[in-house]
């Protein structure tokens, strides 16, 4: 078996190592979703108290109802994932990560500590030619078993909601529970559907309401044309993850062709969006939906245009 193709099914023989590569992925994604995905991959022990979240920031004994414990699959979406170079980088590298975890517990028999945490990838596009670019290099970078390409018009946001929500239920074919850990895009932009994430509620919000609507159940040809979707529930500690072309300071000008000004984030849009997004405590107190860890402006190395490294981390 070739370097590259290692199994990652919890009986691996052959360990995977990443390909060299003549590309870079985006900053963001070397920089700052990997590292913190590492961490929870490497994460053993999680017999933590109510009070205490793992690295992601998800409280293990009071999530929405998704395991977080050492069986569990975390998933990543990446939103607008065109050839899908950087779920590739992500999937190799910790895949790879993966794999050297078990060899140390292998060397240290430390059979009862067993890494039975995975992560799988899933690149959405509404671009019908996407998984016919993504698939090949997948295959071809040995990451095929941990990522999946799905067609889905990111515009249309109940059919957003709904994937969301399946993919996030327990895998058929094993007793893992799958839990959403970071939604990420990289220079892709659409604001109704990052409106539509900053206001998502959580599991423990949800709980305290009558009922709250699946949309899942309710046929598309039965709902209202122009009817709002459900609120989306997202797992506390989902990360949210952006890396788009933005003004370099407030009020600032545009003087590039592409993208379009119209395409372009203000400096303070993504802080304001996720700052105004609040609930309410069961004792009435205003709570953030979400802690702004990163929020920072970087030069895109070709042209001259201005990027922001986004990252928040959903709290309430």
């Amino acid at each position: 078996q070739s370097c590259g193709k290692g199994s990652c099914n919890g009986n691996e023989i052959f360990p995977f190592r990443s390909h060299p590569r003549l590309w870079k992925p985006d900053p963001l994604v070397s920089s700052d979703i990997l590292p913190l995905l590492k961490v929870w991959l490497a994460e053993k022990n999680t017999s933590h108290s109510d009070e205490s979240y793992d690295v992601v920031g998800v409280n293990n004994a009071t999530s929405n109802g998704m395991t977080t414990e050492e069986n569990s699959i975390g998933l990543v979406l990446d939103l607008g994932s065109g050839a899908g170079r950087d779920i590739c980088y992500l999937a190799e590298e910790l895949k790879q990560c993966r794999h050297s975890l078990l060899e140390q517990q292998r060397q240290q028999q430390q059979q009862q500590s067993k890494c039975m945490r995975s992560i799988h990838f899933i690149g959405i596009d509404n671009h019908k030619g996407s998984a016919k670019r993504c698939l090949p290099l997948w295959t071809n970078r040995g990451v095929h078993d941990v990522t999946e390409s799905c067609n889905i018009d990111l515009n249309k946001l109940h059919r957003v909601r709904d994937h969301f929500m399946n993919v996030s239920k327990m895998k058929p074919q094993t007793s893992n529970q799958s839990t959403i850990l970071c939604i990420f895009a990289i220079r892709f932009l659409n604001r109704r559907l990052l409106s539509y994430i900053s206001n998502s509620q959580s599991m423990q919000e949800t709980n305290g309401n009558m009922h709250v609507t699946n949309a899942s159940q309710t046929p598309p040809s039965k709902r209202a044309k122009h009817a709002p979707p459900p609120p989306l529930v997202l797992p506390l500690g989902t990360l949210i993850a952006i890396s788009h072309f933005c003004k370099s300071e407030e009020g600032a000008s545009w003087n590039f062709d592409h993208p379009k000004e119209s395409s372009v984030l203000d400096r303070w849009e993504l802080k304001k969006l996720f700052n105004d997004a609040v609930c309410s405590s069961a004792s009435g107190e205003i709570m953030p939906r979400w802690e702004i860890l990163k929020d920072d402006i970087v030069p895109d190395g070709d042209h001259g245009r201005t990027l922001i490294q986004f990252v928040a981390r959903k709290v309430a």
